[in-house]
């Protein structure tokens, strides 16, 4: 949606580094959202090395890419917690990294980024998401799970702490992936593009949600491209219901333009949490990438997205009782 796609990762058995704007130096020693999460152990080391590293691997017949940061705390032994972070539509996991600034938040946290690469052709260049699923396509539900079953084989993954973010178009494939990869995903985090669970059963999943009344890509009261259809209050009531949620929300003002509405008294403690920009555009909040805004409209700065969400993260872990299903 941004900017062209990458070029396609050299093709090589041994995965090289790749540098990332936005880190943090090695040795941080920030407080951590998730420090107060049981502390697990590998049972057999895995080493590897920080930063962000480039992997391919077979998905449905089709090689597929994707990225994975790595914190300068990891030791090979810890198990720590994965964020999917899924860019949007036209984009790639490198812009995603300054979209987002998760490769930061993961410094400062301890927790994995995996940023898999789309391979569907988007009419607006690069490469977008096969979602909704749509046969004969890129099975990007069955690539998720192997991506993580992937880098699950090289560095020690907290499998009760798995979460799904993404922007815009990767948004709308996190929203999927919380109900087609049930008792994987323990929490959803959507900007810009929340959509309602679909085929779910009686599965919860918490979920927290930004988004700006003045999105000119995905309008905040639905309409707009064929895909989107229904708005962003329609898809977080749906969420509240499926996780059977308290029947009236509470609004707290968080500043000028943003609102926090929360859905609470849910099953389980899957809490849905929308944050409404008034004003704000197709971006990700206190993000420091430069959005066109002629284009994506404005980004607000007072409110930061990643750190919410990663704080909502580290309040939900995947019940124990929740079975782990293939898709």
């Amino acid at each position: 949606m941004l900017k062209q796609a990458l070029g396609v990762l050299a093709a090589t058995a041994v995965p090289f580094l790749l540098f990332t704007p936005g880190a943090q130096a090695a040795g941080s020693t920030s407080a951590s959202a998730f420090a107060s999460a049981a502390a697990k152990v590998c049972r057999a080391g895995k080493p590897h090395a920080a930063g962000t590293t480039a992997y391919r691997l077979e998905s449905g017949g089709v090689t597929r890419e994707y990225l994975l940061y790595v914190p300068a705390r990891y030791d090979g032994r810890m198990r720590l917690p994965v964020i999917f972070d899924f860019h949007g539509s036209g984009s790639n996991p490198e812009e995603e990294l300054e979209v987002s600034g998760m490769a930061a938040a993961a410094e400062r946290h301890g927790f994995l980024v995996l940023l898999p690469v789309a391979a569907v052709r988007f009419q607006l260049g690069g490469h977008t998401w096969n979602v909704p699923p749509v046969e004969g396509m890129p099975d990007d539900v069955r690539f998720a799970y192997d991506a993580l079953r992937h880098a699950a084989g090289r560095v020690c993954v907290d499998d009760d702490r798995v979460y799904a973010a993404g922007f815009s178009g990767g948004a709308r494939l996190a929203s999927e992936l919380a109900c087609a990869l049930p008792g994987r995903i323990a929490a959803l985090g959507a900007v810009g593009g929340l959509r309602a669970p679909r085929r779910c059963d009686r599965r919860i999943v918490p979920v927290v949600a930004f988004h700006g009344t003045a999105d000119p890509v995905n309008p905040y009261a639905g309409g707009g491209p064929g895909y989107w259809g229904y708005g962003v209050d329609a898809a977080v009531h749906a969420w509240a219901a499926q996780n059977r949620c308290a029947p009236e929300p509470t609004a707290t003002r968080v500043s000028e333009s943003v609102l926090e509405v929360a859905h609470a008294g849910c099953e389980a403690r899957a809490e849905v949490v929308l944050y409404r920009i008034a004003g704000g555009g197709h971006t990700w909040p206190g993000s420091r990438f430069r959005f066109p805004v002629d284009r994506f409209g404005t980004t607000t700065a007072e409110i930061d997205a990643t750190e919410r969400m990663v704080e909502f993260f580290a309040r939900h872990a995947r019940p124990a009782e929740a079975p782990t299903v293939a898709p």
